[in-house]
């Protein structure tokens, strides 16, 4: 576990000692929401997920926890999280994590610390299934989903990918999400805006 001296004095040691051995992803915030504290699950998942040296200096302590977000999603979980630690009430929020073959759900809970100091996020998967879409579309079709300008926009939930042709169509093509292009856009297919974001407007591109 890696903690700032701020956060802490909001701890005693045997409680950091139990969230640096859970099995959940934890991480800490402050008030403007830059990073505080992250377990060793934190780390664990990182490194599953093929985070290099690069990603944990630019994402350490001291950093904000939106620039890790896709841009479309930034302000429903700013909001959301703002809200917990001002209520001084807990939150939960489901969110898929799809890996190239399988299904991964998380459920995020937000633990706001007394007095409005921070919180504590917990991420905990809860379903990990064979992904129902495992043969994708063709693979030698992938310059369907790349446009012109060698961009391919995916969403940041599901991670379909949106074909140029239609961008009605939203498809599951493991190869792009084992190996994305350089130039990604993320935006929000309509599926998972209308189940997932249903109290937000608007449909952002990065």
């Amino acid at each position: 576990m890696i903690i700032s001296d701020d956060f802490r004095a909001h701890f005693d040691p045997e409680e950091l000692a139990e969230l640096d051995r859970d099995s959940a992803v934890i991480f800490g915030l402050r008030r403007d929401l830059t990073l505080a504290l992250m377990n060793e699950a934190w780390f664990r998942f990182a490194r599953e997920n093929g985070a290099t040296q690069a990603f944990f200096e630019e994402y350490g302590l001291g950093s904000s926890y939106l620039q890790a977000l896709p841009s479309p999603v930034r302000d429903f979980f700013a909001k959301r999280v703002r809200e917990s630690m001002k209520r001084q009430e807990r939150w939960a929020f489901d969110y898929l994590c799809p890996g190239k073959d399988t299904l991964q759900k998380f459920r995020m809970k937000v633990f706001p610390l007394e007095g409005g100091v921070g919180c504590l996020v917990s991420n905990s998967l809860i379903v990990e299934l064979p992904h129902p879409d495992e043969t994708g579309a063709d693979l030698n079709m992938i310059d369907a989903y790349v446009g012109a300008n060698n961009i391919a926009t995916q969403c940041c939930h599901c991670q379909r990918v949106r074909l140029v042709a239609d961008p009605t169509r939203w498809d599951w093509v493991p190869r792009l999400v084992d190996q994305m292009p350089n130039n990604i856009s993320h935006s929000i297919c309509p599926t998972c805006f209308a189940y997932f974001y249903p109290s937000e407007e608007g449909d952002e591109e990065s």
